[in-house]
């Protein structure tokens, strides 16, 4: 028998498996064998005799396995199988899954606002509010109350302990640029600290798991009275989050048949401080036309807004100044008791708003609006042109 068939045997006892025989343990291994083979002139190619002695006499003998499984064998597949099966386990474990599959993601709009009536009163508007869980929210948070104010959504009955981090902030050198909301896990979205009259809008997903989940103010002590419940409810069969609830008023859906809303805002000039006027002083609008008029006061003097009939300016505002000898004037937000006035709106404190709807009058002309606390009224006036 040939030395060559015994480097073969050397070179299988060293190593060599069904899945290693592509490469040797080490370079200077088969160097080695490849030296000996060409010095011996006798070397022959095995034959199946030879195969099959050497298996039986290394039956008892534990094979010798590469640890390093080799490119093009079965080992190196399962190998690779293995590891992007814990690598696929290992990111879906790091990364939760935050949109439930299926789930349509309509961009949800809602709206919040701090309570100015009366002013300090440290509370939401609206207290209750639902959404579909899964849902994205666009919401929208108004201030127009006196106080500074945020709103921050925390995890189900993690109320108390955020708030009592927001407490603790009160002695926080940084707690102004921190906005007042506590470092914490258990906050799930929250507004910039809003000034007076200002509004913050922020975007975020409704919680998969439905219930109930607080909404506070964190400036210190405010969250024991200025709280609201944002309530997670199922999606729908469909996975589609197309329904939102709230206590505030959502206007219905236009159809053809229904009358169309020209939205009007009007806002008082703050600019310098009790210049006693309105921004915008001339307005134009069809005869008949349905509005929804927006009065926002950003300044430092109390104000409202009062539509007059034509000609008839002067008349009210007489009966205006009138009013400082009322008793009973503050409750009537200084609107006096008459035929000649269209629309009016609340007294409005510093950095709030109100809202009135009223049909524009059918006879063309030209309407004045004013201020009708005494003595505002002389400077603070403007005009709506009625046309046809």
């Amino acid at each position: 028998m040939g030395f060559g068939f015994f480097a073969w045997v050397f070179f299988l006892m060293s190593g060599g498996d069904s899945d290693s025989n592509y490469e040797m343990k080490s370079q200077a291994r088969a160097e080695k064998i490849k030296e000996m083979v060409t010095a011996q002139s006798n070397s022959v190619v095995p034959n199946d005799a030879d195969l099959e002695n050497f298996v039986q006499s290394s039956q008892n003998k534990e094979p010798k396995v590469s640890q390093k499984a080799v490119p093009g064998t079965k080992a190196f597949s399962d190998w690779m199988a293995a590891k992007a099966a814990a690598q696929s386990a290992t990111t879906k474990d790091e990364i939760p899954e935050t949109i439930p599959s299926g789930v349509d993601q309509k961009l949800i709009e809602l709206k919040i606002s701090a309570l100015a009536d009366p002013p300090g009163t440290m509370k939401f508007k609206e207290a209750k509010v639902e959404v579909v869980a899964g849902t994205k929210v666009s919401l929208t948070f108004t201030n127009p109350d006196v106080l500074q104010h945020n709103i921050v959504i925390v995890k189900q009955g993690k109320k108390e302990a955020v708030g009592a981090l927001a407490d603790a902030m009160l002695t926080d050198p940084e707690a102004l640029k921190k906005n007042y909301v506590p470092e914490s896990e258990d906050v799930i979205v929250s507004s910039k600290l809003v000034n007076p009259g200002g509004t913050e809008k922020i975007e975020f997903l409704a919680p998969t798991e439905p219930g109930e989940y607080p909404y506070i103010c964190t400036f210190p002590g405010h969250w024991r009275l200025m709280e609201g419940i944002l309530t997670v409810i199922p999606s729908d069969t469909k996975g589609t989050p197309d329904k939102i609830k709230s206590e505030q008023d959502v206007p219905a859906e236009k159809t053809e048949d229904s009358e169309e809303v020209v939205e009007l805002k009007i806002n008082a000039l703050a600019d310098p401080p009790g210049t006693m006027k309105f921004k915008e002083t001339e307005l134009e609008l069809k005869a008949g036309t349905k509005v929804s008029l927006t009065f926002t006061n950003p300044d430092v003097l109390q104000h409202n807004l009062v539509i007059v009939k034509q000609g008839k300016k002067e008349a009210v505002g007489a009966l205006a100044d009138a009013m400082l000898t009322d008793p009973e004037a503050l409750k009537k937000h200084y609107v006096p008791d008459s035929q000649d006035i269209i629309a009016s709106t609340k007294l409005i404190n510093p950095g709030g708003f109100d809202k009135i709807e009223f049909t524009v009058p059918s006879e063309t002309g030209d309407y004045s609006y004013i201020c009708t606390f005494p003595g505002h009224w002389r400077l603070m006036q403007g005009k709506i042109k009625v046309t046809k």
